[in-house]
C-alpha cells in the first residue's frame, strides 16, 4: 500500500529559546508564533546606551544563514540566530561593518556585542561613559 500523500513543507528556519535560553528549531510556524508572542521580551541578549547611541544584540528567531537553502550546503550550514546592531536617533548604522554582526551562538553574540560596544566607545566623545 502506498504512503499517504502529505504536502511538502519548507523548513523556514524558525527557532525559539528553551527554558535555559538555548535555541531550539521549531518547524511549526504556529507554535513559533505563539512562542514569539509570549516570549518576545526574552529575545534581548544585551543592550547598552552611550549618549545617543544604542548597541543592541538580539535573538533573531529566524535563521539568517541562507546557505541552508542550498542542497549541497545544508548539512554544513549552522544557523545564524543572533545579531548586533547600532542605532542613533536617525536609525541603524549597519552600513558600517564594524558596527554590525551576526552570530551562531549566544556566546559569540555576547563577545561581538562587547567588541562593537568598545568600537562605539572609541569613536564617540562619550568615551567609556556609563552604559545603560
Amino acid at each position: 500500500m502506498a504512503e499517504p500523500w502529505t504536502p511538502w513543507q519548507p523548513d523556514l528556519g524558525l527557532y525559539v529559546l528553551d527554558a535555559a535560553g538555548k535555541p531550539v528549531h521549531e518547524p511549526d510556524v504556529l507554535k513559533w508564533g505563539e512562542w514569539l508572542e509570549k516570549n518576545n521580551h526574552r529575545r534581548q541578549v544585551a543592550r547598552n546606551r552611550i549618549g545617543g547611541i544604542l548597541v543592541s544584540t538580539v535573538f533573531l528567531t529566524v535563521d539568517h544563514n541562507y546557505t541552508r537553502l542550498m542542497r549541497d550546503a545544508a548539512e554544513e550550514a549552522h544557523p545564524i540566530l543572533f545579531e548586533t546592531m547600532v542605532f542613533n536617533d536617525y536609525g541603524s548604522l549597519d552600513d558600517d561593518p564594524l558596527l554590525f554582526g551576526r552570530y551562531e551562538t549566544r556566546e559569540e553574540a555576547l563577545a561581538g556585542h562587547k567588541r562593537i560596544l568598545a568600537t562605539v566607545r572609541a569613536r564617540t566623545r562619550w568615551g567609556a561613559g556609563a552604559a545603560h
